[in-house]
């Protein structure tokens, strides 16, 4: 509303039109942006999900890689990324099930899909951990 009363002050001619068309460029741009936006919001969200997954395995590896006397500094390490990894991990899959630009599930079923996706990448990193010890 405030750009057509803006545009109305102006006089009709070349310099009108030239605005009428710079308004279009900025309305069809803004609603491109706003369009990809949530896209952009999950894919960064999701991005340091998997880099805290890489960090959780590495100090998983490096405490079973350590020597005696380093065991102990490095023994619970994993533990510092992984209870982050694990919240992102559900916190962008409840997201993006929810989303209008996602699954558009309801909230019910996208919290339980983001919980079960909580259980399951834990349940992964353990029985990983595990076997990669033996």
């Amino acid at each position: 509303v405030m750009l057509i009363n803006r545009f109305r002050k102006y006089g009709r001619g070349k310099k009108r039109s030239q605005q009428m068309r710079n308004m279009g460029l900025t309305a069809i741009v803004a609603s491109i942006v706003y369009a990809w936006i949530g896209y952009f919001g999950w894919a960064t969200q999701t991005l340091a999900c998997f880099a805290l997954w890489t960090a959780t395995v590495f100090l998983a590896q490096r405490a079973r890689k350590t020597t005696s006397q380093q065991t102990r500094r490095f023994a619970g390490a994993h533990w510092i990324t992984l209870v982050p990894a694990l919240f992102m991990t559900c916190v962008c899959t409840t997201y993006i099930c929810i989303a209008k630009e996602g699954f558009r599930l309801p909230q019910n079923v996208s919290y339980i899909i983001g919980l079960v996706a909580l259980v399951v990448s834990g349940a992964w990193f353990f029985i990983w951990k595990f076997r990669v010890k033996k």
